[in-house]
């Protein structure tokens, strides 16, 4: 199976290195563009709509935490065998 993936993403090579190629003349071109209209980010600059928490983002980020130290105690303590992680 192993051998499978690895001749089948020999392939592809070069569409993934014309894809970065493409990437890195897109933001090239954006930056000489940026540049060109005298564009200074940094200090001075201001957000449109700053980031504000609320109630509910913490709440969020509570409840996934929780569901996280959950999965880790589970899968650190209960023996479990389920078919997509036996080894053929």
């Amino acid at each position: 199976m192993n051998q499978e993936i690895l001749s089948e993403s020999k392939g592809n090579d070069s569409d993934s290195c014309s894809a970065f190629v493409s990437a890195f003349r897109r933001a090239n071109d954006l930056a000489m563009a940026m540049e060109a209209r005298c564009y200074h980010g940094g200090e001075g600059r201001t957000k449109m709509k700053p980031l504000k928490y609320h109630y509910q983002d913490r709440l969020a980020y509570a409840i996934t935490w929780g569901y996280l130290i959950a999965i880790v105690v589970i899968g650190r303590f209960v023996p479990f065998k389920l078919w997509i992680f036996r080894i053929k």
